[in-house]
């Protein structure tokens, strides 16, 4: 039988599954040339070409069995051109059980053969080019290659949802090459693989962002070996990240992090029954070093890396603008506009947990103990305020003396951070919450004299001095000196210095 066929919108072709995943095409014009063997209960397909709102496809040199008792499984040679990947993801997910939340886009162009047996489809490709090949997922950001070659083959049973592949793919950034398989047996699923990659971190770094900090920058060519597998519950497919196992080497050439900017580091991964561990290492930052080791849980949500235990995390680390407006200003309101900040940074970590994939900062907790010394600070902002009957410079020599501080629940506190500014003593005292807001006081160089005059006293003058306190309110954006509480604090000390000096002379005048 020959002949030509035009599916117009109102038919728009749908085919359904039993979960309510629908596919449908609205549009599409086919010429076939068909013949139908009765007695085998077979399609017979000498060729068929279909051109759609999806793409052209060909099918030649075809069999399509129709009924239970066909005495042939499927077999397909296809061919497709300008395939667009968005419009055919419905068909994906139906026949193929790509995630729902998984969002496709390109053009592709490929051969294919596809042989079934009961409900096992063999699948192979010896040509496919997808052009400007995009994968999306919300709330990431996409993956996206101009060009992909891709050869492959291997099994998938949409029934069970299992599936075995071998693969080689091709693109200006990323090599890969290995194996895939998924199967069940009883009430178990079994996923395991193995890849050979070479990549670009600029290619790559969309992909791993649910797994690393938000703001991780990596730089560098890789070539990489992955191994990995995981055994879980059949009937619970989402614990299968839960239970995975892998031996996942890590490295770059450079990465760059809020102003901290890393050298080449390499970093030895496992996973363990859904348990990522980070092995101990060093690597150089800003001339100085950062040790790190971790683990993260892949079962929770959100992902947690976790320091294992105490560690000098920070050593001698030179800092900067970028560092102090991303990190420094959410420490202390006095590095809020600041330029050409230098420093040398120290922090011994007792605790650190942050979330993964850019979750809220306010499930992240840090504790520990940091020091600046060589800090160099213009006479700006709320600084400026604080010393304004000091004499000081324009350009500041400070230092910040070893300070234990607590990040939890989006808020850093602090007992006393002492810093030393043109050899001014400065104390502060209070915490920076969430949105910024700050609820601090800060003990000043300042001193009131026997005569209510008001003097400055140096960096080791200050012991057992009462020295004026001003409040910081405000927030990290808009900091401010409450001048109204210095008055209303200091009007009280003053009235009871003159009751403590002229007391008694008072109480004679009373009394006589």
């Amino acid at each position: 039988v020959g002949s030509e066929m035009c599916i117009r919108d109102r038919a728009n072709f749908a085919v359904s599954s039993r979960e309510g995943v629908t596919a449908s095409e609205p549009q599409a014009d086919i010429a076939f040339d068909l013949s139908f063997d009765r007695d085998k209960k077979l399609l017979l397909v000498d060729s068929l070409r279909m051109t759609a709102l999806l793409g052209r496809l060909g099918v030649e040199d075809s069999v399509i069995p129709l009924g239970e008792n066909a005495t042939e499984g499927i077999k397909l040679n296809i061919s497709a051109q300008e395939m667009n990947l968005e419009k055919l993801q419905p068909f994906a997910v139906l026949f193929a059980s790509l995630p729902k939340n998984l969002q496709l886009g390109g053009t592709a162009d490929s051969r294919v053969s596809i042989a079934s047996q009961d409900n096992r489809f063999a699948v192979a490709t010896e040509a496919t080019t997808i052009r400007g090949l995009r994968i999306a997922k919300a709330g990431q950001k996409p993956f996206e290659q101009d060009q992909v070659f891709l050869t492959g083959q291997g099994w998938l049973n949409p029934v069970e949802k299992t599936y075995e592949f071998t693969w080689e793919m091709t693109s200006p950034q990323i090599k890969t090459r290995g194996n895939l398989k998924k199967t069940i047996e009883v009430d178990k699923g079994k996923l395991a693989g193995k890849a050979e990659l070479e990549y670009d971190w600029s290619a790559v770094s969309d992909i791993v962002r649910p797994f690393i900090p938000e703001g991780l920058n990596l730089e560098g060519k890789r070539k990489d070996s992955i191994s990995f597998e995981s055994e879980y519950p059949a009937a619970q497919p989402e614990k299968m990240i839960a239970n995975l196992s892998a031996e996942i080497p890590l490295g770059f050439d450079r990465a760059d992090y809020m102003g901290l900017h890393f050298g080449p580091t390499e970093v030895k991964t496992n996973v363990q029954k859904g348990l990522l561990t980070i092995q101990p290492f060093e690597t150089t930052v800003n001339d100085g070093k950062l040790r790190l080791a971790g683990t993260v849980n892949l079962k929770e949500e959100p992902m947690l890396l976790k320091l294992p235990k105490p560690m000098h995390l920070v050593e001698n680390v030179n800092i900067n603008d970028e560092v102090s407006r991303n990190l420094l200003v959410y420490l202390n309101p006095v590095f809020k506009d600041q330029a050409n900040v230098t420093g040398i940074a120290n922090f011994y970590c007792d605790k650190l947990t942050i979330p993964l994939g850019g979750k809220p900062a306010e499930t992240a907790e840090v504790a520990g103990t940091i020091s600046i010394q060589k800090l160099r600070l213009q006479s700006l902002g709320v600084l400026a305020e604080i010393l304004s009957r000091a004499r000081t410079r324009p350009y500041l020599d400070c230092a910040l003396m070893p300070t234990e501080f607590l990040y939890a629940k989006g808020k850093v506190s602090y007992d006393d951070m002492e810093m030393h500014v043109d050899n001014y003593p400065l104390n502060f005292r209070g915490s920076v919450g969430p949105a910024g807001v700050l609820k601090m006081n800060v003990v000043t160089p300042y001193v009131v004299t026997e005569d209510f005059q008001i003097d400055t006293v140096k960096v080791g003058q200050e012991a057992g001095l009462d020295r004026l306190t001003l409040a910081l309110e405000g927030t990290v954006d808009k900091p401010r000196v409450d001048l109204g509480k210095l008055l209303e604090s200091q009007g009280r000390k003053a009235l009871e210095r003159i009751l403590e000096k002229r007391g008694e002379e008072i109480l004679r005048d009373i009394f006589e």
